[in-house]
């Protein structure tokens, strides 16, 4: 995940997997089970940016999204 806050939280369908710096895109992943899901990335000081995304097998999804100031 790049440009967002590196202490900012992504969860997963309700899950906290970690902090977004753990998963830079390159050498680590966000892992997801196939189907939709609901991705939420929240850091102090900006409104939580929630993403559906739709992973299927084998595959890589991006998702985009710009966080807001609160």
């Amino acid at each position: 995940m790049t440009g967002v806050q590196t202490c900012a939280l992504p969860i997963l369908d309700g899950t906290l997997m970690g902090i977004v710096d753990e998963f830079d895109g390159l050498s680590s992943h966000l892992a997801a089970t196939v189907g939709r899901h609901e991705l939420e990335i929240r850091a102090d000081g900006y409104a939580p940016l929630k993403v559906l995304v739709t992973v299927e097998e084998d595959k890589t999804v991006t998702a985009r999204g710009s966080m807001k100031k609160k």
